[in-house]
């Protein structure tokens, strides 16, 4: 039987769906192949001969509103901007460690990023939320961008504020009402009497924070003699849409109700009940009608627009102080206590 030699190649070959290069080794007989891996090869994940080094290059926060601040229900993004200065891949992941409380603010505390080859730069982004109930306060966090072959971190400390909800507040009032000559029982003199059709204007206006989805639904409450129509085509549709009002904003309503001429009660009450997006801050106010006397019509009220609150990051607050003190974050080494 004849061998063959077969020497001084190599080839890559499929083994298991992973491709892997192999040297052809010795005399094989036909149809058999000897083989052994070439010596040298790392896996990926394998750490580089050579060390990396980690420099971060930037810190950025960016939030919905863009004043710095993490207001409820918003969410942030930290963005951190790292390259490797050194001689080897490095293998990066950020830790995120609180040293405040952080309560209804969540973020990972741990993120893998993955290699960063040499004279390369990655921009990494950690979202950090706010919920509904998250209070006034400063945060501080421990950021730390690891090089997790060779164990060097660079440490800084993020410092922000969060602010709490400005819950929305609603005033709803009667602004104007007629009982005039649209309808011709009536007795157009300012009075509500029984047997008139009468013209309601109300309004309703956001006191407090933002709201979205505003609606409102007209009750009469199921009282008897008492009709409720939205316009004097007869819809029964008792639901309005108003959508998003700012802080300050209204918008007006208007509706009709009827009583009988036997209508023995001495007032009528219409019920408005506000409601918005969130489900938690509505209201439900009354509007009474006394029979018999004119009604009380209220205004408008003005409003100043909102100072929008400072006390977000910057000189003074964190990021500036990070920013000084890249040089030195970049040089850091395990142990060290980079910022107090």
């Amino acid at each position: 039987m004849r061998h063959h030699l077969i020497t001084g190649m190599s080839i890559l070959i499929l083994l298991g769906g992973c491709s892997t290069q192999v040297e052809l080794i010795g005399k094989s007989a036909p149809g058999v192949i000897s083989f052994r891996p070439v010596q040298g090869q790392k896996k990926p994940d394998e750490p580089s001969s050579l060390p990396a080094h980690l420099v971060l290059d930037d810190v950025l926060f960016e939030d919905p509103s863009g004043d710095s601040v993490l207001d409820a229900e918003e969410s942030g993004t930290l963005t951190l901007q790292v390259r490797n200065d050194g001689l080897g891949t490095g293998k990066v992941s950020v830790r995120l460690t609180p040293l405040s409380d952080v309560e209804h603010l969540s973020f990972q505390r741990h993120t893998e990023v993955g290699l960063l080859p040499v004279e390369e730069a990655q921009t990494i982004r950690v979202p950090i939320q706010a919920d509904i109930d998250v209070a006034d306060g400063p945060r501080e966090v421990r950021v730390e961008i690891v090089e997790e072959y060779s164990r060097t971190t660079v440490p800084f400390t993020f410092r922000f504020n969060s602010h709490s909800l400005v819950k929305p507040k609603f005033r709803v009032i009667v602004r104007s009402y007629d009982d005039g000559r649209f309808f011709k029982g009536n007795v157009p003199d300012g009075r509500i009497q029984a047997g008139e059709m009468v013209k309601v204007v109300a309004n309703v206006q956001n006191m407090g924070g933002e709201a979205e989805a505003v609606a409102v639904a007209v009750e009469t409450k199921g009282e008897e003699g008492i009709s409720y129509a939205r316009d004097l085509q007869g819809s029964s549709e008792n639901r309005f849409v108003l959508g998003k009002l700012a802080p300050g904003k209204n918008r007006d309503i208007t509706f009709y109700f009827f009583t009988t001429s036997v209508f023995a009660d001495p007032k009528v009450g219409i019920t408005l009940r506000v409601s918005e997006a969130r489900g938690r801050f509505g209201v439900e106010e009354e509007l009474v009608f006394d029979i018999g006397q004119s009604v009380k019509t209220e205004d408008v009220l003005v409003v100043e627009p909102g100072q929008k609150r400072g006390g977000g990051v910057g000189a003074g607050g964190g990021f500036g102080a990070v920013s000084r003190g890249f040089a030195d974050a970049a040089r850091a080494r395990p142990g060290d206590n980079f910022w107090h």
